[in-house]
């Protein structure tokens, strides 16, 4: 598998075939071109228009951007944020319920092994089918057990009790696993709940509180991204725009001044586009004597 990148806006997963072409708005290419490749190449269409593609090796972050969306899923802001509260490390032992897409599912993979385990649990039983494909393609199937179960309702009862080291909970009722995600985790083991309203926290908080945990903290992670510009260039393509309407108006174009000895003036600002809520992340610690 790789990641095929032909823009910011426009990124894929390919499974490379023989005998198979990649066709898009960014041009055609065949599969034997991208065979012996190095990852991060760029590999130009067999049009010769000029047209090119980036391969790149595939990632979690990669993966998440380029994924088909089962479900809603979180992105790497959170992710990662995710992955330092919990404190996953190679050898954990996670528990997850609400596999969805399994974007979450395969950066906990990355993070505990080699010798680790994902125990994920999605309720709806397509879902839970092409998450097991998707692992397999990843080739981390063999550090994810995904079962077809409803965690309100199971309880995660096939992990035995003080056997887990962290739980991660994306339900609409998160406040009902409480109890028993207490009962699996170790000693100061960690427990994070992702929910998209602050009616939920409240109601999760509550239940953190009397099923025994300690250190409840509620956070919302907003990433903002940068453009980074170059004024002077813009300064010259806009010039040069003037003079392509002025000739085709057929007015006479003024002499061109001479080029400024002055810097470069770059300038960065934020994108407009960025991602804003995704929702609130609650995090909690067993206690000791719980």
């Amino acid at each position: 598998m790789v990641i095929v990148y032909c823009s910011s806006q426009h990124i894929d997963t390919l499974y490379v075939t023989q005998n198979m072409t990649y066709d898009s708005k960014y041009g055609h290419y065949f599969h034997s071109s991208f065979v012996g490749v190095e990852y991060g190449s760029k590999v130009f269409d067999h049009t010769g228009k000029g047209n090119y593609i980036y391969l790149l090796r595939p990632t979690p972050e990669l993966w998440t951007l380029a994924m088909n969306h089962r479900t809603e899923i979180l992105y790497s802001g959170d992710i990662s944020l995710i992955l330092l509260q919990l404190e996953i490390k190679p050898g954990s032992t996670v528990v997850e319920s609400g596999t969805g897409s399994g974007s979450l599912s395969t950066a906990f993979a990355r993070s505990l092994a080699p010798n680790g385990h994902l125990y994920t649990y999605e309720f709806h039983q397509e879902r839970a089918e092409a998450a097991k494909v998707d692992f397999q393609k990843n080739k981390v199937d063999h550090l994810i057990t995904v079962k077809c179960a409803d965690a309100c309702e199971d309880g995660f009862s096939d992990r035995p009790d003080g056997s887990v080291d962290a739980i991660f909970l994306d339900l609409p009722s998160p406040w009902l696993v409480a109890p028993n995600a207490n009962k699996r985790l170790r000693a100061n083991g960690k427990l994070c709940s992702f929910s998209p309203c602050i009616e939920q926290v409240q109601k999760m908080c509550e239940s953190l509180t009397t099923s025994g945990f300690s250190e409840i903290t509620t956070v919302e992670c907003l990433v903002r991204n940068y453009e980074v510009k170059n004024i002077a260039e813009e300064l010259e393509d806009e010039e040069e725009e003037e003079k392509k309407k002025k000739k085709k108006m057929k007015r006479k174009t003024p002499k061109q001044k001479p080029k400024s000895s002055k810097p470069d003036t770059v300038v960065f600002f934020p994108v407009p586009t960025s991602r804003g809520h995704t929702g609130y992340l609650t995090f909690a610690t067993k206690l000791l004597s719980s």
